[in-house]
């Protein structure tokens, strides 16, 4: 029976240290712990198993309830998060922006990487039921954001509860937009890619010999963003592989000594959320049990003190001893044999003692205090208290100042003696903020937790006071702050040489003058050269990096106007410049213009853009531009062609639209209208085009430097080989130098091959990745037929497999006429007016293929002269204005190619339906086609209705009617 209680005694103080303020062993009786002694001590201990693994096996036998990380949040099961999953936390359908990471392996720790350096940058919060429900930014512990779970499955954080208040969006590598403003409130991303410092932590009470377990906190401290701390209690390496216990910031509390007498070692480190990573740390603790074993009961939450007037002088602090003796409080020593005695005197066993430590008992900085209890062996336990004097320092972030655009203004606080600030007070009405130092009670002012929003047309003063943790506070200082994020408008009002086309045409004889005036918001200027692949707008799937319609530069900044951002990223001016930058003044008049000269080693040959940017802030203070571009030439040389559409020897060209495009290296002169031909190839040789009429040319406004040629006959011809040139002589530049040819002749020459719409129809969609349908007519037969061309069977359908005639055999279930297999002809019943304004304007209508044909035939051209036989049709029915509306209301009339000349066939008839064509007759029924014949370029396609079949003929054959059509 002795035996028995003294086994229960043991017991009973080995695991008392173990659940050490847990409540654990309370309503638990003999029968249990005897059990853990028997499996203890006859089934050993697996050496490989960590202490903490087998106190987590331990704390589940006994239905002890496992960690919680939160204060009372509600379950959010809706939320499911796994390593290595892809997170979209815009939630706008576009990149993901996180990917989700789990240091400890067990899914006890998981965050959200954002870098994409497997470091959680968000440390993910859970409830009570260990469901992901908030986000904590800066490994503070605290909630910042919550994460709130869509219908659909997506994820986005919230300022609020339950998606409550706004939604916060992620910039990458900047920070987070709480408010949807496109403004970063909180900035944490961007000061943590800059982050290289390595964190640094603690652990209490200090390493030595006490007389039972001890509860150990280790502490992570960093000067932006703690991180995650990994710890072993096996003597092994920690580390983030992970190796040891992973648990989240900013600290973590655990008991060492509770499995008895003996050496325990703790080895710990910790990084932050950047990922730098402090070295290994150790501490060593013994556990003996003869020593009184002194234990601290109550520790208030903030060990910090102060001297100064108004702030926390003293702390208070409980502790108990299991033996009776004699106690001392010592300070500044290395354990219970040395330093300064605060106070001593005898101690009962077990009862509650209290300790105050005032401050002007101890040193500046970090005092070990030491409690001692002496009752034959000496006995102790230990803590930090801080002694800090000195009050923080608040930083506004920008600070005042009168701005150009958007900000969010931060308050940081930094302090001497801490990584943080208790807080910072400040107010927005001028008043002055009023907060107590030794409570942190805020009696005026608002308590600082995100940026401050400073919007278009705010002006206010910030004043604001920083407490910390000892309770000094700073000197009440205020920022003034205003914004005005209008942007001025600039105007060219003349250059030197005199603009042509709109540019500026330059060489290097001397330095060009611009002369330009600003009006509005303006505080300075700067000229800078435009660098055109410098920004990108933003598209509405883009916004995980910038806001819809907003511009985004090279390194990710997004501006709210194209100028704002080109002028942000221009190329300074380099060489001998007259009025390049400059500031205005508020006297200064707008209507008296700036002359800024240029020197002209700034400009490559060729275009180039002037900015000329006008900015409504000072620098440093967000300054937004408002800006007027001028394109400026340097032409050292004759002009060149620089691009060619369709390019020179393509091929498979589309035949729609038949129109050439060429840029040139600098402004062409309007003053010499070029001279064009046009030749075909016709198997053997080239041959001329009859192009007088059938063609006009374009040069565009904006630099005068892209020659459009369009051809009447609205479609280039099909399966056609093309050539065409245009006289050197004819093409100029301003200064009247003639292009340099791209042919041995010096004329400009390009030749190129074109396919079928059909074919080039069925590429797009290839190229596109989409399907085409492209409906097949049915023939219209009705009828089976023996081999003498005689009907049959008006029906093909419950008859005989064969039919015979002349001893041979005719499959009449293979016939056209049993299957019917198509889609039929849809065309309109009579010719009909489109438009009401035209009434003697009549087409037929194909409803299948949406083309609208001429009821009427056009005539009888040559091939080559029928592809702009149709083209007359574009220049009725004027409007009055020089433009005309077209046969019935149509301007892309044009010759048909063979399919579709084939969709008229209708093998019902002799010929064409003369209900629908009044003028069809079967004797001349040849209607040529815009094809050629891609075996013979010789030769090209034509229909013939008397027999409904299409064949080709050579190209300089007799003439062929024309039937026109309009659509594609």
């Amino acid at each position: 029976m002795i035996f028995m209680f003294l086994l229960y005694r043991n017991f009973k103080n080995l695991f008392a240290g173990l659940f050490s303020g847990k409540g654990a062993l309370r309503g638990f009786g003999f029968a249990p712990l005897l059990l853990l002694f028997v499996f203890y001590t006859n089934c050993g201990i697996d050496p490989g198993i960590s202490r903490m693994a087998l106190f987590n096996a331990l704390r589940m036998f006994l239905g002890m309830p496992g960690p919680n990380n939160s204060s009372n949040p509600p379950s959010n099961p809706g939320i499911v998060l796994s390593p290595g999953q892809g997170v979209d936390l815009n939630g706008n359908g576009g990149s993901t922006n996180g990917v989700v990471v789990d240091p400890s392996g067990n899914g006890s720790t998981q965050g959200i990487s954002i870098t994409g350096n497997g470091v959680p940058q968000l440390i993910i919060i859970n409830d009570a039921d260990g469901n992901p429900y908030a986000v904590d930014t800066n490994g503070n512990g605290t909630i910042d954001y919550y994460l709130c779970a869509h219908a659909d499955g997506s994820i986005t954080l919230s300022t609020g509860l339950n998606c409550s208040g706004n939604q916060v969006t992620i910039y990458p590598g900047l920070g987070y937009d709480e408010n949807g403003d496109g403004v970063i409130d909180n900035p944490i991303l961007a000061q943590i890619a800059g982050d290289a410092m390595a964190p640094i932590s603690s652990i209490t009470p200090s390493p030595g010999i006490y007389g039972g377990a001890q509860k150990v906190v280790i502490t992570c401290s960093d000067n932006l963003a703690p991180g995650n701390i990994v710890y072993t209690l096996d003597n092994s390496s920690p580390d983030f592989s992970p190796n040891g216990t992973v648990v989240n910031p900013p600290k973590t509390s655990f008991t060492v000594g509770g499995f008895g007498e003996g050496t325990y070692t703790v080895k710990f480190r910790c990084r932050d959320l950047a990922g730098n990573l402090e070295g290994e740390q150790s501490a060593t603790y013994t556990v003996n049990f003869n020593l009184p074993n002194v234990s601290m009961t109550t520790s208030p939450a903030n060990n910090y003190l102060s001297g100064q007037t108004g702030a926390i002088s003293s702390l208070t602090y409980e502790w108990t001893s299991n033996q009776a003796g004699n106690f001392s409080i010592r300070r500044g020593g290395t354990g219970c044999g040395d330093g300064s005695i605060l106070s001593s005197g005898t101690v009962s066993a077990n009862i509650t003692n209290s300790l105050t430590i005032n401050a002007s008992s101890l040193s500046i900085g970090s005092n070990t205090i030491y409690v001692c209890v002496t009752a034959g062996f000496t006995g102790q336990t230990s803590f930090s208290v801080v002694r800090d004097d000195t009050p923080p320092i608040v930083t506004p972030s920008p600070g005042a100042g009168n701005y150009g655009k958007t900000q969010s203004i931060t308050l940081g606080c930094a302090d001497l003696a801490s990584t943080d600030c208790a807080g910072v007070v400040y107010t927005l009405d001028n008043s002055s903020p009023v907060v107590s130092g030794i409570t942190g009670t805020i009696t005026n002012g608002i308590s600082y937790s995100s940026g401050i929003p400073l919007n278009n047309g705010d002006n206010f003063t910030v004043k604001y006071v920083g407490r910390d943790k000892a309770g000094n506070l700073s000197s009440i200082t205020s920022a003034a702050y205003s914004v005005n994020t209008s942007t001025a408008t600039v105007s060219v009002t003349s250059t030197t040489p005199a603009l042509v086309y709109n540019n500026l045409i330059i060489d290097n004889s001397s330095s060009p003058q611009v002369s330009w005036s600003a009006t509005g918001n303006k505080a300075g200027y700067s000229l800078f050269l435009k660098k055109s692949n410098a920004c990108t707008v933003c598209l509405a799937n883009d916004t995980n990096n910038c806001p819809e319609n907003y511009y985004k530069d090279t390194s990710g900044v997004f501006y709210s106007t194209a100028g704002d951002c080109f002028c942000s990223n221009g190329t300074s001016l380099i060489g001998a410049n007259t009025n390049a930058s400059g500031s205005f003044s508020v006297s200064d008049p707008a209507t008296v213009p700036v002359i800024s000269s240029v020197d002209p080693l700034n400009f490559s040959l060729g275009k180039n853009t002037l900015l000329i940017c006008v900015n409504n802030a000072a620098a440093g203070y967000g300054p937004q531009y408002g800006s007027s571009e001028l394109i400026v030439w340097k032409d050292l040389q004759d002009p060149q062609s620089s691009t060619i559409s369709p390019a020179v020897n393509a091929q498979a060209v589309n035949p729609n639209p038949s129109k050439l495009q060429i840029s040139f290296s600098e402004p062409m002169s309007n003053n010499v209208v070029p001279i064009l031909t046009v030749e075909y190839f016709n198997g053997s040789t080239w041959v001329a085009v009859d192009i007088t009429g059938a063609w006009s040319y374009s040069w565009d406004t904006a630099s005068h430097n892209v020659l459009t040629v369009l051809f009447n006959w609205v479609n280039f011809p099909e399966n056609a080989y093309l050539r065409w040139t245009i006289s050197q002589s004819s093409l100029q530049d301003l200064n009247g130098n003639f292009v340099q040819g791209n042919d041995p002749s010096g004329d400009l020459r390009g030749v190129f091959l074109t396919t079928t719409s059909k074919a080039a129809a069925i590429s797009a969609a290839i190229a596109a990745g989409t399907s085409l349908n492209y409906p097949i007519l049915k023939t219209a037969q009705t009828t089976c037929y023996n081999v003498s061309g005689n009907a049959v069977y008006s029906s093909c359908s419950g008859v005989n497999t064969t039919v015979g005639s002349g001893g041979t055999s005719v499959p009449t279930k293979g016939q056209d006429a049993y299957f019917g297999y198509g889609t039929t002809l849809n065309l309109s019943s009579t010719p009909f007016a489109l438009s009401s304004s035209y009434p003697s304007d009549v087409v037929i209508k194909d409803f299948v293929y949406s083309l609208v044909w001429k009821a009427g035939i056009q005539g009888k051209f040559s091939f080559a002269n029928a592809w702009s036989a149709c083209s007359s049709l574009n220049t009725m029915n004027p409007d009055g204005s020089g433009a005309f509306k077209g046969y019935a209301g149509l301007t892309n009339w044009r010759l048909p190619t063979i399919n579709e000349l084939e969709y008229l066939i209708s093998y019902t008839y002799s010929g064409l339906n003369s209900t629908q064509f009044p003028d069809s007759d079967s004797s001349t029924m040849e209607f040529w086609s815009s094809t050629f014949f891609a075996p013979n370029l010789s030769s090209g396609w034509y229909a013939t209705f008397a027999n409904g079949s299409i064949y080709f003929d050579a190209v300089g054959s007799t003439p062929r009617k024309v039937r026109c059509v309009s659509g594609n």
